[in-house]
């Protein structure tokens, strides 16, 4: 029990300070760059994140679903070498496809092409510190992870403040300052995570065999396509709105989105750092036949995450305006309503991501192909309809709409495979205890900015308070 106190310390604390750096952060990009070059950000950010989801989604969960079994067998040594040979070469493609959509999106008034190699390039070399940090987190070391990630998350902002200071207010430096931090952690985190397993070139080569190969392609495909889904979801509007409004428009939306996936992001992940690994070594230690106890095991993991995601949602409607006062350069103050309506998006993302679990306790990753398609290609159509006469509010009201049918149809699968369950009567103790947020919204918006920092931390203790009395207490219950 100490142990866990003592994790859970690390953790919010981590995660808190994490907070602070990430918001800091969307005040800082908001001060430094103007709307052209947000949007520019908001942008390449999305280049970067399809990228990275089409050339190495697959692999990440796949290496995360056996880590716990290859770190047992004292395999993991040999499987991050494989890995680092691969991500190389995914990155080498992924400067490929990236020159494609750069000639034919005409992206050289934003980046030149040298420039914009050399961003993509190491992109898709930095991103390894996110998964050899999840790798860590998942091993169980959790402490360690808290530590290396809000280093890294610290020396990324660092270095985008002096790149910005010292070379240039563009985009650019902004997001190849995180790159060079990120880049600087992946070798001691490799070291820190294969410890003292050795390296066996002979049993590297005698795993890549038909079989294994075969394994991962069944697995890796369905993941694949559903990644790209997944993008489409969450990323691919901020194409339409460059192409259908402007970029500054696109600046406008991403600052409000920024500070509801800011806050949704960090929640969900210190509650998935906590919850994760024990979620994921109660159902690698069940048979394949013994589907009801992993279904005990993801409905107990849901009840959960689903509490902390409902009051975040509370929280984020509730003090948007307040926090873009707080946060945010005085010019973005009326976005808002962005931040409201990305918190439903967000909402819907984390929830739906939930479900998506199941699939991959099953392996089971064709299933979700399906449901992600119906819900991008309806958000897809609608987007499409819009003009520039149409409010761009409607933007994230059709994304959370689309959610909401992927949720229901990747739910409607994944309880064909497993009997999953959502407690919707401690979800609605849960709505009840968070209803008291809403008040902050009375708050004028012409109040003093004491009153709105007060405001701020009285809101995020009673946030605190309905996580720790309906969820945390909960969870220790269970693990007596």
């Amino acid at each position: 029990m100490k142990n866990i106190n003592t994790s859970l310390l690390y953790l919010i604390a981590g995660k808190f300070i994490q907070i602070l750096l990430m918001l800091c952060s969307v005040r800082l990009l908001t001060t430094f760059l103007d709307e052209e070059q947000i949007g520019q950000n908001y942008l390449f950010v999305t280049l970067i994140s399809l990228l990275n989801f089409i050339c190495l989604g697959a692999i990440n969960q796949f290496y995360t679903r056996n880590i716990n079994a290859w770190n047992k067998k004292n395999f993991l040594h040999n499987a991050l070498i494989f890995l680092a040979v691969y991500r190389f070469l995914a990155a080498i493609i992924s400067v490929i496809i990236a020159i494609g959509i750069y000639v034919i999106f005409e992206y050289e008034e934003y980046l030149s092409v040298n420039a914009f190699i050399v961003l993509i390039f190491f992109s898709s070399l930095a991103v390894t510190t996110h998964f050899l940090l999840s790798s860590i987190n998942i091993l169980g070391d959790q402490v360690f992870f808290t530590k290396a990630n809000v280093v890294s998350t610290a020396l990324g902002l660092s270095f985008s403040v002096l790149f910005l200071i010292y070379l240039d207010n563009t985009s650019f430096y902004w997001l190849f300052g995180v790159v060079v931090s990120q880049l600087l952690f992946v070798y001691p985190l490799y070291r820190y995570l294969v410890g003292k397993q050795k390296v066996d070139l002979k049993l590297i080569l005698a795993k890549l065999n038909y079989s294994n190969v075969k394994r991962f392609v069944v697995f890796g495909l369905p993941v694949t396509a559903t990644l790209f889904l997944q993008w489409g979801q969450n990323s691919s509007y901020r194409l339409i709105v460059e192409s259908k409004y402007s970029i500054e428009a696109l600046g406008y939306m991403g600052v409000g989105y920024a500070v509801s996936f800011a806050v949704f992001s960090a929640v969900d992940n210190v509650a998935c750092q906590f919850f994760n690994p024990q979620y994921y070594e109660k159902i690698s230690a069940t048979k394949s036949h013994e589907k009801e106890k992993r279904a005990v095991c993801w409905n107990n993991h849901a009840r959960k995450l689903i509490s902390v995601y409902v009051a975040t949602l509370f929280f984020v409607v509730s003090l948007s305006p307040i926090m873009l006062k707080i946060l945010v350069d005085v010019k973005f103050h009326d976005v808002y309503y962005f931040v409201m309506l990305g918190a439903g998006v967000e909402f819907m993302r984390v929830l739906t991501n939930l479900v998506y679990l199941v699939s991959q306790s099953e392996l089971k990753t064709n299933t979700t192909v399906v449901p992600y398609i119906v819900g991008f290609s309806s958000m897809l159509f609608l987007m499409l309809l819009l003009d520039k006469t149409d409010s761009s509010m409607l933007i994230p009201v059709i994304q959370a709409l689309s959610y909401i049918i992927i949720f229901l149809l990747l739910f409607n699968n994944m309880s064909k495979i497993l009997s999953i369950k959502i407690d919707l009567f401690y979800i609605s103790k849960v709505i009840i205890f968070s209803l008291p947020l809403l008040i902050c919204l009375l708050i004028p918006s012409d109040a003093m900015f004491l009153i709105y920092f007060s405001s701020f931390c009285f809101a995020g203790l009673y946030y605190c308070g309905i996580v720790y009395l309906l969820v945390y207490k909960q969870y220790l219950r269970e693990i007596k």
